[in-house]
């Protein structure tokens, strides 16, 4: 990714056994949220969540498997997306023992950005869609789909679900 002109600014918090909705870790504590220092960033990714929430960085990349990219942009006040699986890469998303996590069989893991607009998010997945990681064989290598994003994006008929 560095090679496509992206700067790694930081690394940011997660909790210490990954899949939770909390950022929290015993090296260095909560992940805070950037609108009430009282609440989460949610997570795992939620330190990241809360840098491009607090306008430390302009965009973020998590791993998603059950929100973990979709909770903190929630709760940070960000925007979030969870490719589909295989869609981008998780080659270099390693464990702590250095093995690949690869989810669950039902929900895979997959790599994604948060950002304060949709239009970053756009900008992120024009790059990687088909472009990054020609080496893994377990992505897809489909660019980017500009004409079905303009529909999708200009249609009338675009609905929202949510749960009460």
């Amino acid at each position: 990714m560095v090679d496509n002109g992206i700067v790694v600014l930081c690394k940011s918090n997660i909790p210490t056994g990954y899949l939770a909705h909390e950022s929290c870790n015993n090296v260095w504590g909560w992940a805070l949220n950037p609108w009430d220092k009282t609440r989460s960033t949610g997570g795992s990714s939620g330190g990241e969540g809360g840098l491009v929430g607090s306008y430390c960085s302009p965009m973020g990349l998590g791993t998603d498997v059950g929100g973990s990219i979709r909770v903190p942009a929630a709760w940070c006040g960000i925007y979030g997306f969870k490719p589909t699986p295989k869609r981008s890469s998780i080659r270099e998303i390693l464990t702590a023992d250095n093995t690949f996590f690869l989810g669950f069989k039902q929900c895979e893991v997959m790599g994604g950005p948060m950002a304060r607009c949709v239009e970053d998010l756009k900008m992120f997945h024009e790059v990687c869609f088909g472009n990054l990681w020609e080496h893994d064989p377990w992505s897809i290598k489909l660019p980017f789909d500009h004409e079905l994003y303009d529909k999708t994006l200009n249609s009338k008929k675009l609905k929202i679900a949510y749960m009460t």
